[in-house]
Parts: C-alpha cells; structure tokens; sequence
C-alpha cells in the first residue's frame, strides 16, 4: 500500500457508459485497492461543459448537487467533491512541509 490517495470521477447515471445500478462505493470506501487517506470522488467539468461558458462556480454547485442527489453517494458526502480533495491535498501538502 504505497499510494496515499485516490480520486474518483464516477460517470454521471445518464452516460451511455454507466451501466444501471453500479456506483463506486465499494472504492470509495477503501474495499476494493486499499489507500492509506482513501479516495475523493469528484465531477469535472466536461467539454460541454467549458463550451458552454459553465463557470468554476456553476461547476461546483452542479457537482454538489449531482452527489447530495445520488441515492448511493449521497450518504458518503464527506468523501465526495472537489473542495474535499483540495481540502486532502492540501493536508498531505501541509504534513509534507512540516
């Protein structure tokens, strides 16, 4: 187990690709390749997105909104979001400083 940390960025429930009822959780919670701080799931901004002016914010909000929606994601909040792995890396960044 050398990895520390991990991020995910699970396919929205209406990509072609999502199969019907699979989620990430299992990797989210550490069962699947274990890593010693874990994992962080998160949703870019996709070109559609970025063509279509959505802002950082905008961007954000829609995200916060995808995983508090999500019958599955939405009781593992604190592993979920752009601003929690920031708030992650900025962890591993502060204990590497000190």
């Amino acid at each position: 187990m050398s990895a520390r940390a991990g991020f995910l960025c699970p396919r929205p429930l209406s990509h072609p690709l999502h199969p019907s009822g699979t989620d990430a959780a299992d990797v989210l919670l550490n069962r699947v390749i274990p890593l010693r701080i874990g994992y962080v799931a998160v949703v870019n901004r996709g070109q559609r997105d970025i063509d279509s002016n959505l802002t950082i914010r905008e961007a954000l909000r829609k995200e916060a909104g995808f995983f508090k929606a999500h019958p599955v994601y939405r009781s593992m909040l604190k592993q979920c979001t752009t601003p929690t792995l920031t708030r992650m890396l900025n962890n591993i960044l502060m204990h590497h400083i000190r």
